[in-house]
Parts: C-alpha cells; structure tokens; sequence
C-alpha cells in the first residue's frame, strides 16, 4: 500500500492511472445519483476490458459504504483509501478471492468481506487492457 498512497497521479504508470480514474469516476457519477459505470464503461469497452466491468460495478458497490468520496476528479494524490485499492489490484495473490478476504479488514464491513473479495479478484483476473497506450477519457471525464 504503501507504495502508492500520496503518489501524484501524473507520476503512476497508466493502469493504475486507469483503475485511480476509474473509481474516481464511478464516485462522482453515482454521487450526482447516476450510473457509476455509464462513463467507465465505454472507457473499458476502449481498451478491450468490458468483461471486468461487471466486476468493477460490485467491488465499488461493496465498497461504497466505507470509502470516503472524492470531492472531485482531478490529479491530486493518491488516497490512502485508494492506495489500499492499487495495492490489492496489484499484488501476486489478487485473483485469489480468500487472500483477498485477508486485506480487507476495516475496509469493509465483515458481512460484505467475502462478496468484496470474489468481486476484487474477479476485476484483477479480467482487469488486462490490450490498449493502454492510447486510452483518453472522454472531454466531459477528463482528469483536470
């Protein structure tokens, strides 16, 4: 985690970028009472992801609850929140639902621990974009 919590988000590699921009946006877009993938989905569809967004959509679910929102898009650092998000996606074991389970503590509620760890390791295991290079979020998503 401790990797990525206050890391500017112009100085990470552009998967972590894409997964920071992703949440970010899902945040701002369910908090204004909309769809929370209705623009990170043609963004996934972008780079050849769509069979993780369903996988995103309940991880963020889950995560709705414990996570605190942020006030907008933008580039400021890396929460520590959202770095323990990065650090899940990103080590050996996160296609692997039970160790998973095991980080989760104080970041979700017990009860929801195991759907949240199904949820995380299914996104990792399907979460590998074949177009990074040349992902652009749309003009109304930008990252400012």
């Amino acid at each position: 985690m401790y990797e990525w919590v206050d890391r500017s988000y112009d100085d990470l590699e552009e998967r972590p970028q894409l997964i920071l921009w992703s949440m970010r946006r899902w945040w701002l877009d369910t908090a204004a009472n909309g769809c929370g993938c209705s623009r990170v989905g043609p963004v996934f569809q972008s780079v050849g992801m769509m069979a993780a967004l369903p996988f995103f959509q309940i991880m963020m679910l889950s995560l709705r609850d414990t996570m605190v929102q942020p006030k907008r898009l933008g580039r400021e650092s890396v929460s520590e929140q959202e770095a323990v998000i990065l650090s899940l996606l990103s080590f050996p074991a996160s296609r692997d639902p039970e160790a998973v389970a095991g980080r989760l503590s104080g970041l979700v509620a017990p009860a929801k621990k195991q759907r949240t760890a199904r949820a995380i390791a299914g996104f990792a295991a399907r979460f590998v974009p074949t177009g990074l290079s040349g992902w652009k979020p749309d003009e109304e998503s930008k990252i400012r």
